[in-house]
């Protein structure tokens, strides 16, 4: 298979050559093709498909590039393989075609070759064409025998930005497996235009997704439309006098519709995120600043995101080192420590156990209600190698009881299964020595005095008296 396309450039309508001409009923665009400086023949950029997709693009294949083409697309042959066996895809059943497609190209014969060549020399026949034209498009030009695109699967549709927009977003959803190389070659940037032709079924997940959007609007618009009218005893709710300063020093940064913030309120809000993030207490409010909120109205106030939460979610780069995450956790599972639920270290030289331990209740669990188990199984999700190791740093007792009893308990399976099986090769031992015994003796047996006694020797032999 020609698999180096690192040599390849996208083609031109020059460059290309191959009678491939753009249209509105085709999804293929001319740098779509990719020509290589070792083999001129035009290729389409596309991975193995499979099914009716498979189908069109190796006739496409066909009937752009001929014999060599074919010859060059190891998918190409594979499918026209199946193709030729089972009398399918627009082709009768060609057996002796089939054969040499199914074999490696350095096992061909020079009979095999002419076969091959007089074969795909020609063009496809128009069943051929009529098939490929299904789930791509009107791609082959303008022959004759190509479908509808009605009946190649595709309908025009009217792009508007929200759902071109929707089209970008949903890329992955949007695609199916019958319309595979559309979904490849669509440009949200050139082909989101009125009357554009789109699968019928592409069109009915746009029109889902689209009414499911507006029904989302219209929610957040309703909930946006309740919040604004909330009293000022809702707004506040909950919050003590260090939350309302913040909250009102945050919505003035970044909203200029209140009086100029005093100096002191940013160094305040700075040393207030600080000790919420070291679990802290709220730090003295200076009297201007104490004054300036006192003097803002509430109607319109809604709380800042607490700077513990936003600490808690954004964790270290990936790049950062042991310690650093180790600092992380610690700060963080400070807040969630309590008097009946104390925190501890794990020992070091059991914190490998332990990392790999959690991993494993990280994947049986998914999720946990208790806020410090969650968020170790957070860190162990988004740190990796060593930084993993953090969890050590500071982890609940009731889990590290958990993780040594576990332990425990897994030693002592462990331990039982041993001597289950010590005990069943002592067995398997005694009963071969025992069929052992019985192959080295015979019964006892007194045979008449006309008969020879035999003594047996060996294992093996006996030796015979007549008297």
């Amino acid at each position: 298979m020609w698999s180096n396309t690192s040599l390849a450039f996208t083609g031109t309508a020059e460059t290309i050559n191959n009678g491939f001409v753009e249209s509105p009923e085709c999804p293929i665009r001319y740098e779509h093709w990719l020509v290589s400086e070792w083999r001129p023949i035009p290729f389409l950029n596309l991975p193995k498909l499979y099914g009716n997709d498979a189908r069109s693009h190796a006739i496409l294949t066909w009937f752009y590039g001929g014999a060599a083409a074919v010859y060059e697309r190891e998918y190409a042959r594979e499918t026209l393989s199946k193709c030729l066996e089972s009398g399918s895809c627009g082709l009768e059943k060609n057996r002796k075609i089939a054969k040499i497609l199914k074999k490696d190209r350095g096992d061909w014969s020079d009979r095999d070759l002419r076969r091959f060549n007089d074969y795909f020399s020609q063009s496809p026949p128009d069943e051929a064409i009529a098939e490929g034209t299904v789930g791509l498009g009107r791609c082959f030009g303008d022959h004759p025998a190509q479908k509808s695109m009605e009946e190649a699967g595709f309908m025009r549709y009217d792009f508007t930005p929200e759902s071109c927009e929707i089209a970008q977003k949903n890329a992955y959803t949007l695609t199916f497996s019958q319309f595979a190389i559309y979904s490849r070659f669509f440009n949200p940037k050139t082909d989101c235009i009125k009357g554009a032709y789109v699968p019928t079924p592409i069109v009915a997940k746009l029109d889902e997704l689209l009414a499911k959007q507006r029904e989302e609007e219209r929610w957040a618009a309703r909930i946006a439309a309740y919040r604004a009218k909330r009293p000022v005893a809702e707004r506040i709710k909950g919050l003590n006098g260090c939350q309302i300063a913040y909250g009102l020093i945050h919505h003035g940064i970044n909203k200029p519709d209140v009086s100029r913030i005093p100096d002191a309120g940013l160094s305040w809000a700075l040393a207030y995120e600080q000790a919420r993030i070291k679990d802290e207490a709220c730090p003295l409010i200076p009297k201007a600043l104490s004054n300036w909120v006192q003097a803002q109205s509430l109607k319109t106030f809604e709380p800042a995101q607490d700077p513990f939460i936003y600490y808690r979610n954004n964790m270290p780069r990936g790049n950062s080192n042991l310690d650093h995450w180790s600092n992380y956790v610690r700060t963080v599972m400070h807040h969630y420590e309590r008097p009946d639920n104390p925190h501890n270290a794990v020992p070091a030289e059991h914190c490998s156990a332990f990392a790999t331990w959690l991993n494993g209740k990280k994947h049986s669990q998914k999720t946990d209600a208790r806020y410090d188990w969650q968020f170790l199984f957070d860190v162990l999700a988004n740190s990796s190698g060593r930084t993993g190791l953090s969890v050590c740093a500071q982890a609940p007792a009731s889990m590290i009881y958990q993780f040594f009893s576990d332990q425990r308990l897994a030693q002592q399976q462990r331990a039982a299964a041993q001597r289950r099986f010590e005990a069943e090769q002592k067995r398997k031992q005694a009963a071969d020595a025992a069929f052992q015994n019985l192959l080295r003796w015979k019964p006892s047996y007194n045979p008449p005095a006309s008969e020879p006694r035999c003594y047996r020797r060996d294992d093996i032999t006996e030796i015979c008296f007549q008297s």
